[in-house]
């Protein structure tokens, strides 16, 4: 409402004036900052009024009365922190100005940059309002409009009183800048422009980009941090995430995303300060810097003046980070420099990505003292983030090449570790890896566990150096292991002249497994006897039946182990190759499980081997023999063999030793005819039932 008339106009006036110069009197009386103000040209887009605000602290509704005589308030510019100005300081205050304005004209009115919380009062009547004053809570960071009432501008002039709230950041407290008038149908698009070019600005889209891009990189970082327990990695995570949140909470506050509150104001510097503070931690271990106490002392003053800008503790409190920028930079920079010096893995790249951070200083030095604002100015805010990215980029990088190299280390030593304990053996013991065995894990399964010894191998090892010795083992065993891996067994122990592997499926794989090594042998002879080496020979001794395949050990030592009577009877098994001259000699229990037509077996005998007590029947693969001439001889000589281990198993020792005496030179047959001969002399036993009880071995 506008005022009313403080006294009535003289009589002789108003009869001797015309009535438009008496209301022109009238209105000079009672509003004297009117009847001088000029006309306005009607508004053709946005302006943005500048003129000087009157102040009051205190919150009284009565302040926003057009007829409130404010002669003797505060008088302050646009953009002022007048919470400062208060004794004592205040949370709320009035600020009022008249404003000359085109009449009629439909207008719009508000603040394109809004501090805390305010309310827009036009001739008493409240037009807008952003965040609530009443309770001390800002609203987004916007700009905002609303429209005024038509009858408002009649006159040309408007009285603005804003009532305002301080609180959310002592660095602004509050202030009121030029006011923001326009066209009503208008105004609202300027400040949607405006708050698109905020998204388009430095500080809005590309620094809420790189928040969000340093908060991932920390939280991967830290997540590694926890699972590697790496100090670097932690501190890097720690730097990534304050900075990356510092830089995403401003952005998101400057395009209006979220409100700025109090807190914000109290976590940037801490942010900052504990960002700082973690990246000098992290550049004195990557660095391996013998004096840790010097940057240790930086981060100890770093936080103090973090601590104290959090929470304004000093006077000069807003200036105080400043400081801290410029405690990283020099420590910081020594600590590269150094890194560079003493060729610290992963210091050159953290030294190209540390380029631009430096490029950036160098210009804002030179814009100090070289007037280079025309070209620079424009770009000083997209050099921050660049350089900024640049280096927390590098780092991440160099971080990786050392996770990279350390999990390609742990890779190998992971292949390795297969080496000495078979991955099948873990798949049987029901375990993925290697770090998932423990102690007394165990499993029983039915197997084929087979013997290979080498013939003569002490007195070849004796004749030769120790190195040649090993190179010699290493060459048969990269011929023989193959032919195991090859029919679905693995070598479960290496013996130095031999090893023993497992077959767990069935036995017809193991029984081609030894026939295949006896075949590779010979071409390993062939390379052997060219080089003026004596060819060897090897036997190979099978038997099946239930093992127990587990883990042995200590405390900080295991070792795969397999545990059974079948164990030390193939060993046995394998001794009888030599007894009998036969390269391949199986067990009944493993013959059983050979299909008939699947290899050519002859028996050989039946003998009860050390260790046991109930007689074994052996037999012969003659497919194994890699003699071609003494393989058809023996299988010629089958029938006759036969015949005359029958003629033995029954007593007919004159028989047998005539039988066994035709195949003479064989040393299966030599050997029962001596057997024939020591019975003849002393006598069959009581129990006899044609088994010989072996004594060694």
């Amino acid at each position: 409402m506008k005022p009313s008339c403080r006294s009535a106009c003289p009589t002789l006036l108003s009869r001797a004036l015309p009535q438009s110069l008496l209301i022109a009197l009238a209105a000079a009386l009672l509003r004297p900052d009117a009847a001088r103000a000029q006309p306005v040209a009607p508004f053709d887009g946005p302006r943005i009024l500048r003129g000087e605000w009157r102040l009051h602290a205190g919150d009284d509704p009565a302040f926003a009365d057009p007829n409130l005589d404010d002669s003797g308030w505060r008088i302050v510019p646009p953009d002022t922190p007048w919470r400062a100005l208060t004794d004592p300081p205040a949370h709320r205050a009035w600020v009022r100005r008249r404003v000359a304005v085109p009449r009629d004209q439909a207008l719009a009115v508000g603040f394109e940059r809004v501090r805390d919380a305010a309310e827009i009062y036009v001739d008493g009547r409240l037009v807008a309002r952003h965040g609530d004053p009443a309770r001390g809570s800002g609203g987004l960071a916007a700009p905002f409009v609303a429209a005024v009432p038509p009858d408002a501008s009649v006159d040309g002039e408007w009285l603005v009183a804003v009532r305002v709230w301080a609180g959310v950041d002592p660095r602004t407290d509050g202030m009121v800048p030029g006011l923001l008038v326009g066209p009503a149908k208008t105004l609202p698009d300027h400040v949607g422009r405006t708050l698109l070019g905020r998204w388009l600005d430095a500080e809005g889209f590309p620094a809420l980009v790189l928040g969000l891009f340093l908060l991932g990189m920390g939280t991967l970082h830290a997540s590694i941090a926890l699972t590697r327990r790496e100090p670097e990695q932690g501190l890097f995570a720690a730097a990534a995430l304050c900075l990356g949140l510092h830089r995403a909470w401003k952005a998101a506050i400057f395009v209006a995303l979220v409100a700025p509150t109090w807190h914000y104001t109290l976590a940037s510097p801490l942010l900052r300060a504990f960002a700082y503070s973690a990246a000098i931690l992290f550049g004195t271990i990557f660095a391996r810097f013998p004096w840790p106490w010097i940057p240790r002392a930086a981060v100890g003053g770093m936080l103090a003046i973090g601590v104290i800008a959090a929470f304004q503790l000093v006077p000069w409190w807003g200036r105080a980070l400043v400081v801290t920028q410029g405690i990283m930079a020099i420590v910081g920079t020594g600590l590269l420099v150094f890194a560079l010096r003493y060729r610290v893995p992963g210091a050159i790249a953290l030294g190209i990505g540390f380029l631009p951070l430096l490029a950036w200083g160098v210009l804002d030095a030179s814009a100090s003292v070289v007037d280079i604002r025309s070209w620079y100015a424009p770009w000083r805010d997209y050099a921050v983030l660049v350089a900024l990215g640049a280096v927390m980029t590098a780092v991440s990088y160099t971080l990786a090449r050392r996770m990279i190299t350390t999990l390609e280390t742990l890779d190998r030593m992971w292949r390795a570790s297969y080496r000495f304990v078979p991955m099948p053996f873990l798949n049987l013991l029901g375990r993925a890896s290697i770090t998932d065995v423990r102690r007394g894990d165990s499993v029983s399964l039915d197997s084929t566990v087979m013997f290979c010894d080498i013939r003569d191998f002490t007195a070849r090892a004796e004749s030769r150096p120790a190195e040649d010795t090993f190179r010699f083992i290493n060459d048969f065993l990269a011929v023989m292991v193959p032919c195991i891996h090859d029919h679905g067994g693995f070598v479960s122990h290496f013996l130095g002249d031999g090893f023993l592997a497992l077959f767990p499926a069935g036995a017809a794989e193991p029984v081609a497994a030894a026939v295949a090594m006896q075949r590779s042998l010979s071409g390993f002879n062939a390379v052997l006897v060219a080089d003026g080496e004596p060819a060897v020979h090897m036997g190979i001794g099978l038997h099946s039946g239930p093992v127990m395949l587990g883990t042995i050990g200590g405390g900080d030592r295991l070792d795969a182990s397999v545990v059974s009577d079948v164990v030390n009877t193939a060993s046995r098994i394998e001794g009888l190759t030599k007894v009998y001259d036969a390269p391949i000699v199986l067990s009944a229990a493993t013959r059983a499980l050979v299909p008939n037509d699947a290899f050519d077996c002859a028996e050989l005998d039946a003998v009860v081997v050390k260790g046991r007590r109930q007689p074994l029947a052996v037999y012969e693969v003659l497919d194994g023999e890699p003699d071609t001439a003494v393989r058809d001889a023996k299988r010629a000589q089958r029938a006759a063999y036969a015949a005359a281990l029958a003629a033995f198993r029954r007593g007919a020792l004159d028989e047998a030793r005539r039988g066994f005496g035709a195949l003479a030179p064989r040393p299966a047959a030599a050997l029962f005819v001596e057997r024939c001969a020591w019975f003849e002399r002393n006598g069959l036993p009581a129990s006899w039932n044609g088994a010989w009880e072996m004594t060694l071995k």
